[in-house]
């Protein structure tokens, strides 16, 4: 039997100014589109789905998460005959759907043979693996944007599209949206407190005051352990003109020049004629670190640039 996979789909959408992304929001170049129907493919071929859900953890984080991509398992059913699948996609070796304005990048795209899966058995248990972690497997072959594998009948495929780009500060996140995006498993406990920095309690609730420590260490992280401080020009006047960017960055009018300022607590970067980069605290970070399925790509030949801001570690890019 054949297969032939396109893994472009059901991506989540990028993260709106005000507004999560759509989860599973699908291709934008392709309004008209539709998820394939599982029991279609059932039928035509010598499959089994063992789940279709959001991939959790492939929103980008932000202030505004990015929308969530599918994730898929499917096993060889009624076939003694190993399957030979086509798989064409892209976005697997990078983080291919940008954040803006400190919003992270979406996830990889994951395509992964899990070889001697224990899918089977566990059915005879009266189980449904529910994710990667609780699917027993020797090895897992992550396979390139085009390639022909073959399925053998105790393997198990597992299909994860990218989410979105997120907007803003994962730190600014309101903590009762990271408790619910961690109560529907659309982030994990530890993307919600290591990226997040939301801090809950043994019932899964928010705790405020651990929250702001949490965070407040890692925006020393950010600046290498230095104590925060306002910014240079902290404190300007609103009677001044000014222009918000992205609300981390303003422009504003100071004896007849344009200088880029922290949105939050005034520091100055530049001039408008030089990039607000050059005078951001840069810091190179692991792909990985913004998404366990990054692993799955080139995180050693692939970096991630963080820059904020030197007085209050308010995140303002992030690159890959």
């Amino acid at each position: 039997s054949r297969l032939r996979w396109d893994s472009r789909g059901y991506t989540g959408g990028g993260a709106r100014t005000y507004k999560d992304g759509l989860d599973a929001g699908g291709t934008y170049g392709s309004p008209a589109s539709s998820i394939a129907n599982v029991e279609t493919n059932e039928r035509i071929y010598p499959i089994l789905y063992v789940y279709r859900k959001f991939g959790q953890d492939t929103g980008g984080p932000g202030k505004y998460r990015g929308g969530t991509g599918t994730e898929v398992m499917i096993v060889p059913h009624r076939t003694r005959d190993p399957i030979d699948m086509t798989v064409l996609g892209y976005g697997s070796t990078h983080p291919d759907p940008r954040g803006l304005y400190g919003g992270m990048p979406g996830s990889v795209n994951v395509q992964l043979l899990l070889k001697d899966a224990d899918v089977r058995q566990q059915f005879l248990q009266s189980h449904v693996p529910r994710d990667l972690e609780e699917t027993g497997f020797t090895r897992a072959h992550s396979t390139a944007s085009k390639e022909l594998v073959r399925i053998e009948v105790g393997d198990a495929i597992l299909l994860g599209a990218s989410g979105g780009g997120g907007f803003g500060d994962p730190l600014d996140r309101d903590p009762y949206s990271v408790e619910r995006d961690l109560a529907t498993r659309l982030v994990s406990a530890a993307a919600a407190g290591g990226i997040f920095g939301v801090a809950f309690d043994s019932e899964g609730r928010v705790v405020l005051s651990d929250t702001e420590i949490n965070r407040d260490a890692l925006r020393r992280v950010r600046v290498g352990g230095k104590p925060l401080s306002p910014g240079m020009a902290s404190g300007v006047s609103t009677e001044r003109e000014r222009f918000l960017i992205g609300g981390c960055l303003e422009v504003i009018e100071e004896d007849d020049q344009a200088y880029f300022h922290c949105a939050r607590c005034g520091y100055r970067y530049s001039k408008t004629a030089v990039d607000p980069k050059s005078a951001a605290i840069k810091r190179e970070v692991s792909i990985a670190s913004f998404s366990p399925w990054n692993r799955y790509g080139l995180p050693e030949e692939i970096a991630g640039w963080e820059f904020c801001c030197p007085g209050c570690a308010l995140l303002i890019n992030v690159q890959v």
